[in-house]
């Protein structure tokens, strides 16, 4: 035995299939009867499809673009201790590039200095090929 509210909502859904095809109706009489399960499920399906679309709804955010600023480049400073003396690297550097500019006018792409402290002096290579020594 149905209860009325389920026999109400029976005959909903099968009043809802009768209006949409009311020239197939009278063409067959047969095709109510199958149309009704079919529109069950259909009524179903929209309440299904309504529900997920309704959590999608609220859309994620996108994450927060980084700030384009660098942050500011940290220098080394590194002092050398002999004899009771000291050299900063960075100065020696410094006048190795110019010695390299007085000699040759180039352009230094590339440096790598060996500082012999004790003859107080520093050897220097650049852009791989040119090699020559500056007393400091």
């Amino acid at each position: 035995m149905a209860t009325k509210a389920t026999k109400k909502t029976t005959e909903e859904v099968v009043k809802t299939p009768e209006v949409k095809t009311e020239a197939k109706a009278k063409a067959a009489p047969k095709a109510e009867t199958k149309a009704a399960p079919k529109a069950e499920t259909k009524a179903e399906t929209p309440k299904a499809e309504a529900k997920p679309a309704a959590k999608k709804a609220p859309a994620k955010k996108a994450p927060a673009k980084k700030s384009a600023t660098k942050s500011p480049e940290k220098k080394v400073i590194t002092k050398i201790q002999f004899a009771g003396d000291e050299f900063d690297a960075d100065e020696i550097a410094e006048l190795c590039k110019a010695d390299y500019k007085a000699k040759t006018n180039g352009h230094v792409r590339a440096l790598t200095v060996y500082i012999k402290p004790e003859e107080r002096t520093a050897y220097y290579v650049v852009n791989g090929k040119v090699t020559d020594k500056v007393v400091f």
